[in-house]
């Protein structure tokens, strides 16, 4: 695999990843409770160091003849992940009180965040394991992608809702999994990174574009129907809601580390 191939592909995975890490800060606060945010940091250095003790514990099966394969496929897989991730997050109900159940909800959410970051880890550490010749650069566009990937979260905020965000995420990893198989042995793999790099484009298009039918359904643990306006920057998510008092409107504005506020007018 050439050169320029790797350090692309080191730098958008990277770039999804700290983009997936810091989007999911705000993806909890306005979901569950403010504290939540810190299981994002948590949950990547979980799924990291996973993925680092599985590459050092089968070495045969990691080899560099097969690094092409590993990164196309890992680098899709992270991909495919992050999609279903959301899609099945949006769909769980969370349990505000203390409980076996609700225990058992967070595990799910939690192991479900959990495998992109396993697979994105698994990504970069082959890269760095079997590239290591060209450490200095490769870190280089590590570092530079997750750099970048802090700084467009804040920016897209302000364009984007969240849950779309999410989306364009996992097309860029998708994207990585095209570079990387440019050098791929089979072309199923060829054919099942360019179907996730197009399935996720399109899903963002339409979501942030045409119809949003990715959306917040629950913040804890209440349904959030019959929104007649929303809105998401770097800080809040603010919705409007049709009043029950005097027929006013309800303004509520989830913040990033603190309760919710409402409003009524």
């Amino acid at each position: 695999m050439s050169r320029k191939n790797i350090y692309w592909g080191i730098f958008l995975i990277a770039f999804a990843t700290l983009f997936w890490e810091i989007l999911l800060t705000r993806i909890f606060s306005a979901t569950m409770y403010y504290h939540f945010v810190f299981m994002s940091i948590s949950l990547a250095m979980l799924g990291f160091g996973c993925s680092g003790v599985v590459v050092f514990l089968f070495p045969r099966f990691f080899s560099k003849e097969k690094s092409s394969d590993h990164l196309t496929l890992f680098s899709a897989l992270f991909s495919v992940t992050i999609f279903l991730a959301i899609v099945f997050y949006l769909q769980i109900k969370p349990e505000p009180k203390p409980s076996l159940s609700a225990f058992w909800i967070l595990f799910k959410i939690f192991f479900l965040i959990f495998l992109p970051y396993f697979f994105s880890g698994l990504t970069i550490t082959l890269i760095l394991k079997h590239y290591s010749k060209n450490i200095t650069t490769l870190y280089c566009c590590d570092l530079i992608g997750a750099g970048l990937g802090c700084i467009a979260v804040i920016g897209l905020l302000f364009i984007y809702d969240g849950i779309s965000l999410v989306l364009l995420i996992s097309f860029l990893a998708g994207t990585a999994s095209i570079i990387f198989a440019q050098k791929c042995s089979t072309k199923a793999l060829k054919t099942i990174s360019l179907m996730v790099v197009l399935l996720s484009l399109i899903a963002f298009v339409c979501n942030a574009y045409v119809y949003q039918f990715l959306k917040i359904r629950y913040v804890r643990g209440i349904p959030q129907t019959g929104i007649i306006f929303e809105e998401w920057n770097p800080i809040n998510r603010v919705t409007v809601w049709p009043g029950k008092i005097f027929n006013n409107k309800a303004l509520i504005i989830s913040r990033l580390l603190k309760n919710s506020s409402f409003e009524h007018f």
